[in-house]
């Protein structure tokens, strides 16, 4: 036996996956699909179009709103001219009564009585006869106004689902997920149709029984591409919160230094990680050391003589055994 180094690593295959994903939908909204526009993998930018649906009765609807719309927006203006033009001649007429009635009183005396009386007369029926157009003009106009901001509204409505019937990528990164749709195909709301993934913030994900050593902040090395990378544990399932512990029970995700600007959404790359390790102590490799229920013993070759020793075993590496009782330097181990 002599005096080496040991470590207990863990080595597993992890994916790389967006830290962050938006499932893109056709909300509050549903219909046949007219074109997807991307397939898994490509690459989108925010704002793109991704999905439509048909929309050839919604446009056909919504061009004969907008002509319902123009026509109440003509409807007011000519109401509007027509009353400022009848009330102008209607005013006129008004203001000659009214110079005519003032004509008769200064002439009082010089004219009959009943002329005056009369004049009076035609000029109060003149009077009331335009309070009531007055009042009729801004009721009708109000009528009309009222049917133009109905008709823009039922405008802006057609307007807002025609803009619903596409669906635009929210943020930039790769179409991780196209639904398989064909067009023509009924699409329901809120159904997921394209998931885009932000790669710009790619996290590696380790999934499987051999979570328990792993820890958060844990340095770990991954090999990608023939590469090394420094990596950091950033969650493991015990930080995971209850409601999502089924789900993420045996998951580890790990920040990767460094990465390439290529590296993508779904490539692998192996994982090591160092869990335990001591210096200078005696190590020796598995098949020396005989283990029995909850025995652990060796047979050391003395003066000729092989005897069994019971040790006590500490780190365990892929091909060795730390004996940290039970040994001494120097002694010699048969199988």
């Amino acid at each position: 036996t002599a005096l080496i180094d040991i470590e207990n690593t863990l080595s597993c295959r992890g994916y790389f996956q967006a830290r962050n994903e938006v499932d893109v939908s056709f909300k509050n909204r549903e219909g046949y699909l007219k074109k997807l526009y991307v397939t898994g993998g490509d690459r989108v930018k925010a704002g793109q179009l991704l999905a439509s649906l048909d929309t050839e009765d919604l446009e056909r609807d919504l061009a004969t709103q907008r002509l319902e719309t123009r026509g109440a927006e003509e409807n007011v203006a000519k109401l509007k001219k027509l009353s400022a033009i009848d009330l102008d001649l209607a005013r006129m007429e008004l203001e000659d009564l009214d110079k005519n009635r003032q004509l008769l009183a200064k002439a009082e005396g010089s004219v009959a009585g009943h002329e005056i009386v009369e004049a009076e007369r035609l000029y109060q029926k003149q009077k009331i006869a335009v309070t009531r157009l007055e009042a009729d003009s801004a009721f009708q106009l109000s009528e009309a106004e009222r049917q133009l901001e109905l008709e823009r509204l039922a405008q802006a409505k057609l307007e807002d689902e025609l803009g619903r019937s596409g669906i635009y990528a929210p943020i930039s990164g790769t179409a991780a997920f196209v639904a398989f749709i064909n067009e023509g195909e009924y699409v329901p709301a809120y159904k997921t149709v394209v998931t885009v993934a932000d790669t710009r913030s790619l996290v590696l994900q380790y999934q499987g029984e051999d979570n328990a050593g792993f820890a958060v902040g844990m340095p770990v090395r991954v090999s990608y591409r023939d590469r090394q990378y420094e990596g950091t544990v950033i969650l493991t399932p015990r930080q995971v919160p209850p409601d999502e512990y089924e789900k993420m029970k045996e998951i580890v995700l790990i920040g990767v230094k460094n990465l390439p600007s290529d590296c993508a959404v779904g490539d692998s790359a192996t994982v090591e990680a160092r869990l335990d390790w001591a210096e200078n102590v005696i190590a020796l490799p598995k098949r020396l050391v005989h283990k029995y229920g909850g025995r652990a013993f060796v047979k050391v070759l003395k003066d000729g003589l092989v005897s069994e020793r019971d040790v006590s075993v500490g780190i365990e590496s892929a091909t060795e055994y730390e004996i940290s009782e039970g040994l001494e330097p120097g002694e010699l181990v048969v199988e």
